[in-house]
């Protein structure tokens, strides 16, 4: 009985000393044993929350595609940064954020994937659901619509992301709320 009396006192106060973190933080914690700043992290979670997606998606997708190195650059040349924006995408991207982003820079990197990601969830997401949405981001719309064609819905990719995701939403989430 006394385990148990003590057991709940602590993780009472661990709840309020971690909404009070989230609070003081404005609402984006910091989530341990994700390898970014806390200035970054609280970036991508206010951007996901702006943009409606969830933060949990963008540092499951992050951990996928880059292992979280911002300097990371595909074998070919072709894919840059945390998020692994394909240069194909760059010059529309900067159109369509009006500005001139360097994809190499964590910030302009993560504000351009959650660009595009937002983009696939309005196509996508809907419809197809969440693994169609990551196959587009993953393979480009054209190469997504072939396998979908195909009858297939889900990739090798985006079931590694969306595990991923539910390995960071359950270790280090504060707040529990759906994506879009």
């Amino acid at each position: 009985m006394k385990r148990r009396i003590l057991t709940l006192t602590i993780a009472i106060i661990c709840m309020i000393m971690c909404e009070n973190s989230v609070k003081a933080n404005g609402g984006a914690p910091y989530i341990e044993g994700i390898p970014l700043s806390f200035d970054i992290q609280e970036y991508i979670w206010n951007t996901g929350l702006e943009n409606e997606i969830d933060p949990y998606l963008i540092y499951a997708m992050i951990e996928v595609e880059s292992g979280y190195d911002a300097g990371a650059v595909s074998e070919d040349n072709h894919d840059y940064g945390l998020m692994q924006i394909r240069t194909i995408n760059h010059s529309w991207i900067n159109d369509a954020l009006d500005d001139e982003l360097d994809y190499l820079n964590a910030k302009d990197n993560i504000a351009a994937g959650i660009f595009l990601l937002s983009e696939l969830y309005d196509n996508y997401y809907d419809n197809s659901g969440i693994h169609c949405v990551l196959m587009a981001y993953n393979m480009g719309e054209g190469g997504a619509e072939v396998l979908w064609e195909e009858g297939q819905f889900s990739t090798k990719y985006s079931k590694k992301v969306v595990d991923v995701y539910e390995e960071i939403k359950t270790k280090g989430k504060a707040y529990m709320f759906n994506p879009r």
